[in-house]
């Protein structure tokens, strides 16, 4: 177990800064000199680097997979988010409406022309007109 991880930690090395077949054949020439996992890679060389060349490429599909999946996460709850801010955004308009309407029925009962309740709430005459309505 001790030998197969500093094959591993080997592989790992050249790969920093090589292609993954290129970092598994170098792990394997470097591994045998130094009696690491010897006689087994010299036995097994080629399905040893078909097995590592094909755990790498693993690793990389899970990399990709994570990121997929992370994208996923994040635009379904971007999504539920807006949805849930125009729910929100909704009711808050709908209380501020509420609000508006009852201080133009307010100044109205005041006797106040439509020009002067929408001077004093900040908003058009024409939509004191559709209130009142």
């Amino acid at each position: 177990m001790k030998e197969y991880a500093q094959y591993v930690d080997c592989v790992r090395k050249y790969k920093k800064t090589l292609s993954v077949n290129e970092a598994v054949d170098c792990a394997v020439e470097e591994c045998i000199q130094q009696g690491i996992l010897e006689s087994f890679l010299r036995a097994n060389k080629a399905e040893v680097k078909s097995m590592s060349i094909f755990e790498y490429d693993e690793e990389a599909v899970k990399k990709l997979w994570k990121q997929e999946f992370y994208e996923d996460g994040r635009a379904d709850g971007l999504a539920e988010g807006l949805e849930r801010g125009r729910v929100e955004g909704a009711e808050k308009g709908e209380l501020q409406g509420i609000a508006i309407t009852k201080k133009v029925f307010a100044l109205a009962g005041q006797k106040l022309s439509t020009k002067e309740i929408a001077e004093r709430l900040d908003i058009s005459e024409e939509k004191v007109r559709q209130i009142l309505e």
